[in-house]
C-alpha cells in the first residue's frame, strides 16, 4: 500500500471526481458571485469565493473523516439519524425560517447557524431504510414486519418535507422506492405505497385549497404550467438560462466571462449549471454530466463486491440521490423540466447542504474502502500461498496463438504447478484454438480500427473502454505474478491495464518492424523479447533480450514424418510437393494464383497441399474437383501442420514473424509472398531477413497471379537451389525460443 492509498482510501476514481467538482465549484462560484458582492459586500468578490472555500474545504474534511468510519457504523446510528430528524422537520415546519413561503431552515441557538433540515433528513432516511432492508432480508415480503417499519418513516419523512420542498421530497421518496425494489420488497406493496403518496399528495393539495392556505402550492401550480405551456414570460430564470447556455456554444466564452450571471437570479446555485455551459461551452457542461454518471456507475459496479445488503444499500442510496439530483438541477437549466429549487450538489454555493453532501460521499467510500481492504487481504493471503500465475495474452490469427502456446507449453515444462490464464478477442480464433491446447482462455471485447470507411470504427473507443475495464476485473480475480503480450487486439488493453496495476509486463514482439501498440506499451514493460536485431531503434535497449520467436513444438519433430505425413494426408511420398500456406486466415492473392495454377502444377506431376482458409475453401474444393489430379488437397485450416512441413518440399507462405521462424525450424524453401497491407509493411522486412541471406524467394503479391506458380514449379524442379535455401535458413533457427522466453517470465517473477 501507497502512502496515498493509506491516507485516501477507497474508490480513487471517487475522490477525483470530487477533486474536479470542487474546483469547477470554486471556479463557477467565484465567476457567479459578482452582483451579489456589489450588492451586499461593497464589491469585495473575494467575499464569497473565501466563504464558499471554506465551506468546500470543511466538507472535505467531513467526508475525510467518514470514510475512516467503518460503513457497519452507520448502520448503528441510523434510527438514531431518524429519532433526531422527524422532529427537527417538525420544528422546520412549526417555526423554521421563512422564505418565498417555504420553511426550510432552522437556526441553532448559540452557533447562529442556519441549516436546512431536509439535508439531514435525506441522509438519516437513506441509512435507516437500508438498515431497515437489509435486517429484514429473511422475511423481507411479509407486510407487518418488513414493510411497514419501512414504510411509516418514509411517509413521515417525505410528508414533512412535502410542504416546503416538493422537489426534495419526490426525490428522496424516488431513492427509497428504489432501494425497497433493490431489497427485494414485494412490488405490490411498492406500488400500494406509490398509490397511497398519490392520494395523500392528492388530500393535501385540497386541504390546502379549502382551507386558504395554499402556501407554495400557487408557486408549484405557475411552474408547471409555465413548463407544459413552453412559455417563458412567467419565469424569468428560465429565459436568463437559456440564453446563458444558447450564447455559450460548443467552447464556451471563457472562465469569468458570463453576462448572464448579472441577470439570473441565483447563478451561484439553482442555475450555476447555466453559467457553467455558458463560459466552458457545451464541452464543460457535457464533462459535469460524464462525472456524475461515473460516480454513480462506479458504485453500482462495486455493490456485488460488498459482503452485507447495508453495504450495497447505502452505496446505492447515497449515489442515487445525489446524482438524481444533479441530473434534475441540469435538466432544469436546459429547460427539460420545470423549475424546482434543487441545487447541484458539490457545485451550487451553499452551507451546509454541502456538508450533507460531503458526508453521503465519505459514506460511499467508507464502503469502497471496505471493498478495497478485504481484496488486498485476499490478495495477501493469495501470495503467501499461491503457485505462480501467469496471463499470456493476444491472438487473432495463428501467428499470435501458436506463438502464445509454445510459451505456455515451456512453462508448464519448467513449472507444472503453474497457472496460467489467456486472455484473447471475443469471437477471434484463440477462443477455440486455446482450448484444444488445453488452457483457460477469456475473452475481451475488443475490435480493430478497419482501415475502411466503417460503421464499426464508430463502436472502437467503446469496445475499448470496456475492454479496459475487463482486463481490470481478469487481473484482479485472477493476480498474476506477469503479464505476456504476444500480439493482437487483445495484448494491448490486458497489458496497459496490467502495467497500472503494477503487474510486470514482457513484450513478446514478433515482426522486425513493431506497431504502435507495443511502441506505447514498451514504456512500461520489464522485458521486450525480439526475433530480429536492430530492434534498439524502436524499444529502450536495456530491455531488449533476443530470444527468436517460438513455434509449436511438434514443428521441430518433423524429421522422419514424411511417410506418416503422406498416409494422413493420402498422398505419394515420392512425389515433389508444393504447400501453400496463406496463414490461419488464408490470403486471397496466394489462393486466387494456385487456382489458376493449379492445372499447369498438375502437368508437371507436382502434388499441393493447400491451406485454403474458411473463406476461400469451398472455391478451392471445386478448383480441386475440376482438375481431378491425385494428390491435390484443400483444407481450410491444416490442424497437424508439423505432417504438413514434413510433406513438404517447397513452401508458399505469408512472412508473419511466426511463419518465417517455422520455415526457418523446419529449415524449408521458401516462396514468401509479404501482406502489401501489414502495419508498416512489416511482412515484407520480416521476408527480406531470409531473402538477403538467401535463404528464401520473395514474390511481391500485386505479382503473385503472373508469377507465383512458375516460381513454385521452378524451385521444385531444382533440387540444388533447394538444398542452398535450406543450407542457408537453418543457421536462423532458434528452436529454443519458446524456452527462452519462459526463463525471462520467470525471472521478472523472482524480482
Amino acid at each position: 500500500m501507497t502512502w496515498l492509498e493509506s491516507y485516501f482510501r477507497g474508490d480513487r476514481t471517487i475522490w477525483l471526481i470530487v477533486i474536479l467538482l470542487s474546483i469547477m465549484s470554486i471556479l463557477a462560484v467565484y465567476s457567479s458571485t459578482g452582483t451579489l458582492a456589489y450588492k451586499y459586500q461593497s464589491g469585495n468578490t473575494e467575499y464569497y469565493l473565501f466563504k464558499h472555500g471554506i465551506i468546500m474545504i470543511l466538507g472535505f474534511v467531513l467526508m475525510y473523516i467518514g470514510h475512516f468510519v467503518k460503513y457497519t457504523f452507520y448502520s448503528r446510528i441510523a434510527n438514531l439519524g431518524i429519532i433526531i430528524a422527524i422532529p427537527l422537520l417538525f420544528m422546520t415546519l412549526l417555526m423554521g425560517s421563512n422564505i418565498n413561503e417555504a420553511s426550510r431552515w432552522l437556526t441553532l441557538p448559540i452557533v447562529n447557524l442556519s441549516f436546512q433540515t431536509s439535508d439531514f433528513a435525506k441522509v438519516a432516511l437513506i441509512l435507516y431504510v437500508a438498515r431497515m432492508l437489509s435486517k429484514k432480508q429473511d422475511n423481507i415480503k411479509d407486510f407487518k414486519s418488513a414493510f411497514v417499519p419501512i414504510i411509516i418513516p418514509v411517509g413521515l419523512v417525505c410528508g414533512l418535507i412535502l410542504p416546503a420542498n416538493f422537489s426534495t421530497a419526490a426525490v428522496l421518496f424516488t431513492t427509497c422506492v428504489i432501494l425497497m425494489f433493490i431489497g427485494r420488497i414485494s412490488l405490490k406493496y411498492i406500488l400500494l405505497m406509490v398509490g397511497i403518496a398519490v392520494g395523500i399528495f392528492a388530500l393535501f393539495l385540497m386541504i390546502a385549497y379549502l382551507t386558504g392556505y395554499e402556501g407554495r402550492i400557487e408557486t408549484w401550480k405557475a411552474r408547471i404550467e409555465n413548463f407544459s405551456e413552453g412559455s417563458d414570460q412567467g419565469n424569468y430564470q428560465v429565459q436568463q438560462a437559456k440564453i446563458a447556455i444558447a450564447t455559450g456554444g460548443l467552447i464556451g466564452k471563457g472562465p469569468g466571462n458570463s453576462e448572464q450571471r448579472n441577470f439570473l437570479p441565483h447563478p451561484y446555485s439553482d442555475f450555476i449549471f447555466a453559467i457553467i455551459v455558458e463560459e466552458y461551452g457545451l464541452a464543460g457542461g457535457g464533462i459535469i454530466v460524464f462525472l456524475y454518471l461515473l460516480l454513480f456507475y462506479r458504485r453500482c459496479s462495486d455493490c456485488p463486491k460488498t459482503e452485507r445488503a447495508f453495504a450495497a444499500m447505502i452505496t446505492i442510496g447515497c449515489a442515487f440521490s445525489l446524482v438524481f439530483q444533479a441530473l434534475i438541477n441540469m435538466a432544469v437549466a436546459v429547460n427539460l423540466f420545470p423549475v424546482t429549487g434543487q441545487p447541484l450538489p458539490m457545485l451550487s454555493m451553499g452551507g451546509t447542504s454541502i456538508w450533507f453532501t460531503s458526508a453521503a460521499l465519505g459514506i460511499i467510500l467508507s464502503v469502497s474502502s471496505e471493498i478495497d481492504k478485504k481484496e488486498n487481504e485476499v490478495r495477501e493471503v493469495a501470495v503467501a500461498d499461491k503457485h505462480t500465475r501467469v496471463i499470456i495474452s493476444g491472438g487473432g490469427t495463428g501467428g499470435h496463438i501458436f506463438p502464445a502456446i509454445a510459451i505456455a507449453n515451456a512453462l508448464k515444462a519448467i513449472d507444472p504447478a503453474i497457472q496460467l490464464l489467456f486472455v484473447g478477442a471475443e469471437g477471434k480464433m484463440e477462443m477455440e484454438k486455446v482450448p484444444a491446447a488445453g488452457y483457460t482462455i477469456k475473452g475481451l471485447p475488443i475490435a480493430g480500427i478497419k482501415r475502411e470507411l466503417s460503421f464499426d470504427n464508430f463502436t472502437f473507443p467503446v469496445k475499448l473502454m470496456r475492454s479496459l475495464n475487463k482486463a481490470k476485473s481478469i487481473l484482479k480475480e485472477f493476480k498474476p505474478d506477469v503479464a505476456v503480450g504476444v500480439g493482437g487486439y487483445a495484448s494491448g488493453p490486458l497489458l496497459f491495464m496490467a502495467s497500472r496495476e503494477g503487474v510486470p509486463t514482457l513484450i513478446q514482439e514478433q515482426n522486425s518492424f513493431p506497431g504502435i501498440t507495443n511502441k506505447l506499451l514498451s514504456r512500461k514493460a520489464a522485458s521486450i523479447c525480439v526475433a530480429y536485431d536492430g530492434m534498439e531503434q524502436f524499444f529502450p535497449k536495456h530491455k531488449i533480450v533476443f530470444t527468436g520467436n517460438p513455434v509449436r513444438e511438434d514443428i521441430k519433430q518433423i524429421a522422419g514424418k514424411r511417410e506418416e505425413a503422406a498416409a494422413f494426408f493420402g498422398m505419394d511420398p515420392a512425389k515433389n510437393t508444393l504447400l501453400v500456406v496463406g496463414g490461419s486466415q488464408g490470403a486471397r492473392s496466394i489462393n486466387r494464383a494456385v487456382r489458376d495454377g493449379l492445372q499447369k502444377l498438375a502437368e508437371q506431376g507436382m502434388q499441393v497441399l493447400w491451406q485454403t482458409g474458411k473463406l476461400f475453401h469451398a472455391e478451392a474444393l471445386k478448383a480441386v474437383e475440376e482438375i481431378n489430379a491425385p494428390g491435390i488437397r484443400a483444407f481450410d485450416f491444416i490442424t497437424r501442420m508439423d505432417l504438413g512441413y514434413a510433406m513438404a518440399d517447397v513452401v508458399v507462405a505469408r512472412a508473419g514473424a511466426s511463419t518465417v521462424s517455422e520455415l526457418c525450424i523446419a529449415g524449408k524453401p521458401s516462396i514468401l509472398v509479404p501482406l502489401p497491407t501489414a502495419a508498416e509493411d512489416h511482412q515484407t522486412k520480416n521476408c527480406m531477413s531470409l531473402v538477403n541471406k538467401k535463404a528464401a524467394l520473395l514474390v511481391t503479391d500485386i505479382a503473385a497471379g503472373e508469377k507465383l506458380v512458375k516460381e513454385a514449379i521452378a524451385l521444385l524442379n531444382d533440387l540444388p537451389h533447394r538444398q542452398k535455401l535450406t543450407e542457408n535458413i537453418l543457421p536462423l533457427a532458434r528452436p529454443e525460443a519458446a524456452a527462452e522466453i519462459a526463463q525471462e517470465v520467470l525471472k521478472l517473477i523472482r524480482k
